[in-house]
């Protein structure tokens, strides 16, 4: 039983390729990371980043932020980080949600390396905008 067990271990690596394999193994999640938002004021300058922890050679490609307060806008900021920012012109307490998209960084190959890797996650956040 424990040679067959060797037997599956090596037709996975010789079938998905050893650096694949090592991805699915120790993990390729892609994930926002926890954050509280400063408070925002009305009609003030606001400016935020948001950082992801995303797989080595890939960037954030798309970004869509739910329930963003009117006069916010978001940006990728870099590879793995997000810009909130405007002047809010709306008061109160909102519970946004941030959803990432990512894609691997170009290098001159077909090469698929994708497997066993989350291209897309989302994390909810609380940002509050007050009068002061």
């Amino acid at each position: 039983m424990k040679s067959f067990k060797m037997l599956l271990v090596l037709a996975v690596f010789l079938s998905i390729g050893c650096e694949d394999t090592v991805r699915c193994v120790f993990g390729t999640t892609t994930e926002l990371r926890d954050k509280e938002l400063s408070v925002a004021s009305y009609e003030e300058d606001y400016f935020e980043l948001i950082s992801a922890k995303i797989p080595f050679d890939h960037c954030i490609s798309d970004v869509f932020i739910l329930d963003l307060p009117r006069g916010l806008d978001y940006y990728i900021y870099d590879c793995d980080t997000i810009e909130i920012s405007g002047y809010p012109t709306d008061i109160g307490d909102f519970t946004i949600e941030v959803i990432i998209e990512i894609e691997e960084i170009e290098y001159d190959t077909f090469e698929d390396v994708g497997l066993c890797i989350d291209y897309e996650t989302s994390k909810l956040y609380r940002l509050v905008v007050s009068r002061f």
